[in-house]
């Protein structure tokens, strides 16, 4: 079973939109998620998505297009101002229509004088479905948990696989030392030869590595990886205002001279 409440992905935006969240959810619509860089990531129960054209790039706002369009989900964009962006939240059926209101405030006032034992059932149902809803979404984060860890699982017998190669081909010191080259110095060593000296995000570096895409690395491989890019000469900054295409401000890594 599924609910008749809008469920809505909020896109763009500043990375607050915390009083965007209060007004759609003061009119019982449910925030399942805001996602105001790329990569983009709509929740499987979003019903509608709603881009917030305040700070948001266009690669981002043609993303959210094609996934709406692929879909079938209704895709409105307004402005952050709440003001601003009723009338066409209330166009798109994102929030109800003031006839729409109207008629609820009827119902709300007709259930109010039935028998209160006919209420009381009424709203059992409606937890009922509710719950019934919940526990669907809950299966389906079940599986995708799963068909994660099999994913990190694959992932890291390759990163050990090709660290252990590395060792086996690595001359060996006659005695173990604190400072020996880390293995994976020598994996990053080929990949920073190829950029030039060009900055770069410390994401970038374990993808192009290990082949691990941003959103399933952890925080292990990025501590790893910058402690090898120190030892080979690397510092890191943060992005200045219109480096990056998308907007964002990210930790880059560059080569110090």
């Amino acid at each position: 079973m599924t609910s008749n409440t809008p469920n809505v992905a909020l896109v763009g935006g500043t990375p607050n939109v915390s009083t965007f969240r209060e007004h759609l959810e003061g009119w019982g619509v449910d925030v399942c998620a805001h996602i105001p860089y790329l990569p983009l990531r709509v929740p499987k129960q979003a019903t509608h998505v709603v881009v917030l054209k305040t700070h948001c790039s266009h690669n981002l706002y043609h993303a959210a297009q094609k996934v709406a369009g692929r879909r079938h989900l209704s895709l409105c964009a307004v402005e952050q101002a709440w003001s601003q962006a009723e009338p066409l939240l209330r166009q798109h059926g994102v929030i109800p229509t003031l006839a729409q209101q109207g008629q609820a405030n009827h119902q709300a006032n007709h259930q109010a004088n039935e028998n209160p034992r006919d209420r009381i059932l009424t709203e059992l149902q409606a937890k009922v479905v509710r719950l019934e809803d919940l526990l669907g979404q809950a299966e389906e984060m079940i599986l995708e948990r799963d068909e994660l860890v099999c994913r990190l699982s694959e992932q890291m017998r390759l990163v050990l696989s090709k660290v252990q190669g590395f060792e086996k081909a690595a001359p060996r010191e006659q005695e173990p030392d604190e400072d020996l080259v880390d293995p994976w110095e020598g994996l990053v060593r080929p990949w920073l030869s190829q950029r030039n000296g060009s900055p770069f995000t410390i994401r970038q570096c374990v993808y192009a590595v290990f082949g691990i895409p941003p959103l399933d690395q952890g925080r292990g491989y990025h501590n790893r990886i910058a402690v090898a890019l120190r030892k080979l000469g690397y510092d890191k900054r943060k992005a200045r205002r219109g480096e990056m295409p998308d907007g964002s401000r990210p930790w880059l890594w560059f080569l110090v001279a």
